[in-house]
């Protein structure tokens, strides 16, 4: 019986096991970052808390540190996260994906727009044209300054022959800033804006 017993427990926890596994992948995007930004936005805060602490001559406390972890973390990631949200949703994405939520951001595609055009239309946009741009033989690179969306992208475009009078573009975007979290969508934003560019030049 003990046997049968013991057999019954460790299916149920395997079964357990394997509904929270696919809750997890069934999990949404958005909620996924949420919970993400929570742990480490939580966790870093608690952590510097304490070393400050430490350094004061402060005995550890794990409920202090608990406290700053929930409260913080809690804090940063419905503000956070809600707003980066709104600015998707300013979009056109009202239900995001992985991918759109990912703070590099990349893209390819085929055009008839050369190198030598889209340069031109680069420096006749409001936007982009702010950004600097430095050339090279295959990759254009595109630096923007801080705003209060983030600490700055850059932008690096390949554009190479695909075939005869047709381009190949491939776009990535990213933060200057390695750790980013939480870009409110600029990456995205920008790929979005070159796509549009060159769409407007075919």
């Amino acid at each position: 019986i003990r046997k049968i017993s013991s057999t019954i427990e460790l299916q149920v926890a395997d079964i357990q096991l394997l509904v929270s596994i696919k809750k997890e992948k069934n999990m949404k995007p958005i909620l996924k970052l949420y919970i993400k930004a929570f742990l480490i936005m939580g966790l870093m805060y608690a952590s510097l808390m304490a070393i400050t602490g430490y350094i004061d001559g402060e005995s550890f406390s794990i409920f202090k540190f608990l406290f700053h972890a929930i409260f913080f973390g809690g804090t940063m990631s419905l503000t956070l996260v809600s707003i980066y949200k709104s600015n998707l949703n300013d979009k056109g994405i009202t239900n995001p994906s992985e991918e759109n939520l990912k703070s590099v951001q990349q893209t390819e595609f085929i055009s008839k727009v050369s190198r030598d055009e889209f340069i031109s239309r680069l420096s006749k946009d409001k936007v982009m044209s702010r950004m600097k741009l430095k050339t090279n033989e295959g990759t254009l690179k595109l630096n923007s300054g801080v705003t209060w969306k983030s600490w700055g992208e850059t932008i690096a475009i390949k554009i190479s022959s695909a075939s005869e009078g047709m381009f190949k573009y491939q776009i990535q975007s990213k933060p200057k800033l390695p750790i980013t979290i939480i870009d409110f969508g600029k990456n995205l934003e920008n790929i979005l804006m070159i796509k549009k560019l060159v769409k407007n030049a075919d």
